[in-house]
Formats: C-alpha cells, structure tokens, sequence
C-alpha cells in the first residue's frame, strides 16, 4: 500500500501574469533559509523572502519589455526580455546587460559559467564571454532547453566533456543534443515535448538523464549518450490529459532520492517517487504518485528549496521525527541502529516546493503542518479572474489538440454570463459537440472577409466549453477566438490560432545533412501533399521576392496506392450508409412478423446493433463526401503536374465515385488524362 504525503499550502505573494520557467531560488552560502526571485510579464523582477509565514520583499527592479525566461546560476539571476539578457546580484543590483541582436525574441535560455545559452523560436545561439560561439537553426519551433554532461556510452558515469551540452526539445516530437553548431544525438519522441529538466539521481550517478514532459500529459525519462539512445520508462496517467507545463526534481520525501515534481496547465501539482526506502529506490520503473492537489489556475514554473527553515524537523517519509534520529545517531556513535528494514541516518531537512501560476500567483507547499492558518489558503477559489486569466494557456492547447485525424479540439475554461466569439477567415466546420449547454449560434460568410463567424453563450453552472473544428486541407489562414465576459466596462480577450495548410498531417523530420543548406527534400505518399508545399512555398517566394528552383519526381504509382489505402475507408462508408438506410424498414418487418426470427441473418444483425450504427453515421454524416474530396483533389493535382485541365473529366470521375469501383477508378486514374 502507497503511503501518502501530506503537503501544506502556503500563499506567497502576486506579481504580474508569468511566462514558463520565469522562477527561481538564490541559494544561500550561510545556512539561511533561501530566497525566491521571478521575473514577470511586465518586466519587472521581485525577489522575497519567508519570515513567519509571511513574503518580505527584498527588492523589486522597474518594469519593462516581458520577461520570458529566468535562470539562477549560484547566487546571481540571469533574465531575458525580448533580445536582452540581463543580470542581478542577490541584493538586486544590475551587473550585467547585453544586447544579443538576435532576430526574434529568447523564449529559452541557460546559464554555466561563462557560457549563454539561448534560443527564440527556432534559432539557438551559444555565447562564450558574451561573444557569439555557435548557432543552430532547429526544423520546429525549440519548446525548452536544458544542459546536460553528455557520457560517451548511454548509462554511464563519466562525461564526455568538461563542458554542459545544450539539449533542445522541438515540436517536431524530437530531441537534439548540440556540440557546437551540429547536432551530436537525434531522437524520437513519442509525443510533443512541453518542457524538460535534467535528472540527477544520488543512487547511480548516470549522467545524461533528462525527464521530458508532454503535451498529452506523459512524463517519460530519456538517457543519452554518443553511442545512443533509449526511453527507460513512460509514465502515462490514465485519468489526466492536461500538458505537462513545469518539471523538476527534488528531495520532497526522502533526503537523499530525487523525486518529481509535476506541474500542467489544468493547474495540477503533482509528486512522484520512486521508490519507499533506500533498498528499494528504483529510478528504471515508472515513479509512483504519492501527492496530488490542484490551483485551478496554469502551472507556468516551479521549483523546489529551502525556503522555510532550514532547522525544521520536516517528518521522515516513513512517520519517523527527525530529530529523533539524531538523538539516536548521536547517543550510539559507531553503532548501526535498525529498526525493522529502515536504517536510521541523519537526516537533512527536505526541500519545499514553490509553484507559479500563469496570473502571477506565488504558492508554496510545505511537510510542516503547523504553517496552516485561515489566511493562507490557495487562491484557486478567491475570485474569477484566476479562471479568466487562464484562458489564454488553456485556448493556446487548441493548436495541439487533435480529436481524431479530421477535426481539431480544445476545452476552453468558461464562466457564466460569458460569450465566445470564433472567427476565420477560411472555410471551417464548428461541429457540436455533445452534452453541450452553450448556445451556438453559425454565420458561414460575413461582409468583413470572415469565411466562419460563431458566437457561443454559456449558460449558467457552465465550466467548460468544447470546441471541435474541422479544415480544409490546402487552406491556410487564423482563427481569432475572443471571450468575451458580460461586465461594464465592456473587455475582451484574444488569442490567434493559425490553421495550417498540412494541419491534419503528420510531420516526420531527421537530422539534415550540412551539405544540403539551402535546399530542403520533401517527400509524401500523396500528390495533393507536395503540390499543397508547392504552392505555399511559391507564394511565400514571390511575396519576398526570392528565386527558387522547384523539381518535381512523380511516381506513377503513387496515385495507385494512395487510392489503394482509401478504398477500404470507402467500402465500409458505403456499407455504413446502406445499413443505416435500411434500419427504417427493417423495423416495420420486425413489428409486422411479430419477431425477427423471420428476417435474414444479417438483417437481424443490423437491428441488434441499430443504435450503434446510427451513432456511427451521426457522429461524422459528410465523412464519404471528404473521402470523395481527397480522391478528386489528387485527381486535379495529378492533371496539374501533367499540364493537363482536369475539370473536363471531373464528371465522368463523380460517376465513378458515386457507383463505386475500384477497378474502374484505377482504370480512371491510368487512362483518362491525355485521351
């Protein structure tokens, strides 16, 4: 049976709204308790410290451009706002600032030494006395960064090399360990990256460990090493489906075991362990949850530290009083005491947890039950700007969000008495999505451009809205979504999701060969594919003016097998649609016979599973017309690579489609174009 901790919340203070891993801890050299700096949204960086339950502000810097990203190295803080870096000793004074002139924003940055490590969307840059080193433009947009002391073999105890290489998690579901300006280590993820932190872990002393956090909500270990690469373990919670948006490690319920620290963007905080004593730590196997709370509002950065006493007997894992043990390690000198199978050591006190949510709220968890009291409670239930400030992280998971292969969803927090206007300016479906209480209301065209105009109320005791949408493969455009709550004076939030032309396809990237810059290979099963890259590449060239040279290589079998791996999807519509059809009817027979014992076999297998066939066909009634799209688009984009019109056939190939047969349509597809 797991054992449970018990963890105090304590409120801290509130700054300004926070981007990820803006947080940090300023260790202490004296043996004090440690402080707590961040760096918020505008630009303003507050350090504090704890004094009998209270924050006691130690100093707080002038505003100024958002600041994206904090690093802590020793006792200074390191932070970037837009290209700047810029640092501040313990006592807030600014003894550093650089200009790094790079192109875009840093969304990422690390700190050793002498060495800057920062990264904006796409583009890395590795500084060494603050002049420019290396640099790496990534195939995706860089989601987070850490460093590592990469071992020559996976598993290993010995770096490779004196210096901490950069690891970056891309979008693309991969990760890239740096040397220099190359890539040393590619690999495979099974799902996105969110963010990362690297795993120490006492016990075995492996280097080259990095714990990874998903956009599905997975938490998996990755071990690195030149020769390779390997995933020990995945943890996937089966009841949790928001991403994992802070991680780290930490002595939480045994000082000498690093345990996990989880924080998403539901607002959930979560600890993991590996293992219930010393004998049985066991970092290979998944860890095991053993504390689980929620803020109800986005986890942007947590950390973990001595921010209380660094003399409070925090209680052992196991319910024994640390001071005890050290009564009794001390009375018995050079003798081993053990009781049962735990062996008494003394103990250090165990760190504290210290988590930022996105509207800027500063929350602490703690083992000492005595720091409780009526004013410090979280700030999840205070008010409903919590939840309206936690719109824009939740609205952004609609970009990652993929209900089926065809439709993309988000689940947008609500709150009653507020509207959610949806507008594009391409051809969208909103479908419903059931149970659903919101009222819906559609425009398909509006005098302003916007292709899609839907505006949904929610109805009092709504908590959530769901949202299902469905594009057009080959156009490309922004859908706006703006909430809009019914208060005097009248405000309104807006996000942007761009709608992607491949947005319903899967992107699968290695490492690119140096000899191959300037020039990119792309290669698809699907015509309509390439030609929709073709196209939007083109048209991106002639906006900037740029001359490039595009070759195409056309398999003739390539039309053959795309239609080979659509028939079967065809098929089973058609005979979706035909049992459906005859539900009607054969329910008249069943009640004119008295029975079903009178129809045919799989007549009475329709009527057995009636419900579920009409839930089937309900739930996508156009999924045969989008089929039929798909065919006649590779059809048009097969004439266009051939320089030939296709429209004229396109009569003759909807008769086909609607009396469907395979042989015919391959025959089609082989014959038609130039006859």
């Amino acid at each position: 049976m797991e054992e449970e901790l018990r963890l105090t919340p304590i409120e801290y203070i509130q700054v300004g709204n926070l981007h990820r891993k803006t947080l940090g801890i300023v260790p202490s050299t004296s043996g004090r308790t440690e402080k707590i700096i961040i760096g918020d949204r505008d630009g303003v960086v507050t350090c504090f410290g704890s004094k009998k339950q209270q924050a006691v502000v130690l100093f707080r810097t002038l505003g100024g451009p958002p600041i994206h990203r904090l690093s802590v190295f020793g006792d200074r803080t390191f932070v970037a706002a837009g290209t700047e870096v810029r640092g501040y000793s313990k006592k807030g004074k600014n003894f550093f600032t650089m200009s790094t002139y790079m192109t875009e924003d840093i969304q990422t940055m690390c700190v050793d030494h002498e060495h800057l490590h920062i990264a904006g969307d796409y583009l890395y840059t590795h500084l060494v006395d603050a002049k420019p080193a290396h640099s790496y433009m990534a195939a995706d947009v860089i989601r987070d960064m850490v460093l590592i002391s990469l071992p020559t073999n996976r598993g290993s105890k010995r770096a490779r090399k004196k210096d901490l290489q950069p690891v970056l998690a891309c979008g693309d579901r991969s990760i890239r360990v740096l040397e220099g300006s190359d890539v040393a280590v590619y690999m495979d993820l099974p799902e996105p990256p969110e963010c990362m932190c690297t795993f120490a872990n006492k016990y075995t002393s492996i280097l080259g460990q990095v714990l990874v956090g998903t956009s599905s909500g997975s938490i998996l270990l990755v071990e690195l090493g030149i020769d390779g690469h390997d995933i020990p373990w995945i943890y996937n919670p089966s009841d949790v489906i928001a991403s994992v948006t802070a991680l780290t490690t930490a002595p939480i319920t045994d000082t000498k075991a690093s345990d996990v620290v989880v924080g998403r963007s539901d607002g959930t905080v979560e600890v993991y362990t590996f293992g219930s004593d010393n004998t049985s730590y066991d970092s290979t196997v998944p860890p095991i949850p053993v504390f689980t709370t929620s803020v109800n509002s986005a986890i942007t950065s947590l950390c973990c530290g001595y921010v209380h006493h660094r003399t409070f007997p925090e209680e052992d894992f196991f319910g024994c009083d640390c001071v005890l043990l050290r009564k009794l390690h001390i009375l018995c000198l050079h003798f081993e005491i053990q009781l049962g199978s735990h062996h008494f050591h003394e103990c250090e006190p165990m760190q504290q947890i210290v988590v930022a949510t996105y509207s800027g709220h500063i929350i602490g968890f703690s083992t000492d039950p005595d720091l409780t009291s009526q004013s410090n409670k979280l700030l999840a239930h205070s008010s409903n700007r919590d939840k309206i400030d936690a719109l824009q992280v939740e609205i952004e998971e609609l970009q990652r969000e993929l209900a089926s292969p065809m439709t993309y969803q988000s689940t947008i927090p609500a709150l009653p008495d507020v509207d959610v206007l949806c507008r594009a300016n391409v051809p969208l479906d909103l479908l419903d999505v059931q149970p659903s209480t919101a009222i819906a209301s559609f425009t398909s065209t509006h005098e302003d451009g916007s292709s899609v105009l839907a505006t949904y109320r929610c109805q009092s005791g709504t908590t959530a809205l769901d949202v299902r949408l469905r594009s057009i493969e080959g156009q490309h455009g922004s859908l706006n979504v703006y909430i809009i709550p019914q208060t005097s004076p009248k405000v309104a939030h807006r996000t942007t999701l761009l709608i992607k032309a491949l947005g319903l396809h899967e992107r699968w990237h290695q490492p690119v060969d140096p000899s191959m810059k300037g020039s990119g290979l792309l290669r698809s099963d699907n015509l309509s594919t390439i030609a929709i890259v073709k196209d939007i590449i083109s048209s991106a060239a002639t906006s900037r003016n740029i001359q490039i040279d595009i070759h195409e290589d056309i398999d003739p079998k390539s039309c053959s097998l795309v239609l080979t791996r659509l028939a079967p999807k065809i098929e089973k519509q058609l005979e979706l649609i035909r049992k459906v059809e005859l539900i009607t009817a054969l329910k008249e027979l069943e009640v004119q016979e008295g029975g079903r014992d009178a129809l045919r076999k799989d007549h009475q297998d329709i009527l057995a599973h009636s419900s579920e066939l009409l839930e089937e066909h309900e739930s996508n009634p156009c999924q045969l017309e989008r089929l039929f799209g798909i065919i006649t688009d590779l059809f048009i984009d097969k004439c266009r690579a051939m320089g030939v019109n296709g429209k004229a056939y396109l009569p003759a190939l909807t008769s086909i489609l609607h009396n469907f047969d395979y042989n015919a349509l391959t025959n089609f597809f082989d014959q038609s174009i130039g006859e």
